[in-house]
């Protein structure tokens, strides 16, 4: 099983580290505001615009990570 990684974007792309930008990078599945998702427009990863159906999501993603690597995006700081 895999951990899922919570990002947040801050004020944007360029607040992220390039640990940040190397978790994007190599998931499989990106989640988030159709927003954040976009500023990632070359990303390989399958994405999962957040829509407000948060149990069907959460169930998902439960399934997805015990063989996909899921990083969610969050606007702002999420661990604050």
């Amino acid at each position: 099983m895999n951990p899922i990684h919570i990002i947040g974007i801050g004020r944007g792309r360029q607040d992220l580290t390039q640990q940040h930008l190397s978790l994007i990078d190599n998931c499989d599945v990106l989640v988030g505001g159709r927003r954040l998702i976009d500023l990632f427009p070359d990303t390989r990863a399958e994405t999962m615009p957040i829509t407000g159906h948060i149990n069907e999501l959460v169930q998902t993603l439960e399934e997805k990570m015990v063989d996909k690597k899921i990083v969610v995006l969050a606007s702002g700081d999420p661990l604050f």
